[in-house]
């Protein structure tokens, strides 16, 4: 487990006092900027459909606070949210 806080500069509006735009914490930006690819379909290395040492091929997962999730690289991260990314058989 792995624990990552950020800093980064989102688009406020004073008279609302609420953030206008989240999507610089979209977690494909921070994969991005570790100069590591992440999609649905490929982390680092790995892609969907590559044989693991298990002999099975396997595909990516992940969810967010418990939950299946399926936007990846476009989730935008909020604060305190466990995320998950993991291999599952096909």
């Amino acid at each position: 487990r792995e624990i990552v806080h950020i800093h980064t500069s989102l688009w406020y509006d004073p008279p609302t006092k609420s953030i206008i735009d989240y999507s610089p914490l979209a977690i494909g930006n921070f994969f991005e900027n570790l100069g590591v690819q992440f999609s649905s379909s490929c982390l680092g290395d790995f892609c969907n459909g590559q044989t693991c040492p298990d002999g099975k091929t396997h595909r990516l997962a992940m969810s967010v606070n418990g939950e299946p999730d399926d936007h990846f690289e476009r989730y935008q991260w909020r604060d305190g949210d466990e995320i998950l990314i993991k291999t599952i058989p096909e």
